[in-house]
């Protein structure tokens, strides 16, 4: 299987097999303009974070053998491993979302939308407002990383 480097906006190149990043739309027309290194096609994502591209694999990994065209919402809300894959990842999911958002990952959006969601739907039943407090949660991912 043929790989390709994509480069993210923290500048580290993440290696990934062409199978999968053929989910996104803008991947696919990037790799028409993208241009060589050492032999490998190179893209740079000038929008997505290392450890956001990192989640974005597993999850389109994951998904590699689905038909788009059989994606439903209720698909997402009843898939156990989408619905446990979003919970790991619940303190970046607006991540997730502005970057399927970007490379054109309709169902990975579709199915982090849902998640923020029914997040959300649980905060306000649980009624627990200590937890939105913390503001600066989202923050702790780019702090964890060199730029």
């Amino acid at each position: 299987m043929q790989q390709l480097k994509l480069k993210t906006l923290d500048g580290k190149s993440v290696e990934a097999n062409l199978e999968i990043v053929n989910m996104s739309s803008v991947i696919q027309n990037l790799l028409l303009d993208c241009k060589m290194e050492n032999g490998a096609a190179v893209i740079t994502l000038q929008n997505i974070h290392s450890w956001t591209l990192d989640t974005i694999l597993i999850w389109a990994t994951h998904h590699k053998d689905d038909d788009p065209e059989d994606y439903e919402d209720e698909k997402f809300v009843n898939d156990p491993w989408d619905v446990e894959f979003l919970q790991e990842h619940d303190d970046m999911i607006f991540y997730l979302i502005n970057a399927a958002e970007d490379l054109n990952m309709q169902n990975l959006y579709i199915a982090c939308v849902i998640s923020f969601f029914d997040m959300a739907a649980m905060e306000l039943e649980h009624g627990d407002e200590d937890d939105c407090d913390d503001v600066d949660e989202y923050d702790d991912y780019e702090e964890d990383y060199d730029y």
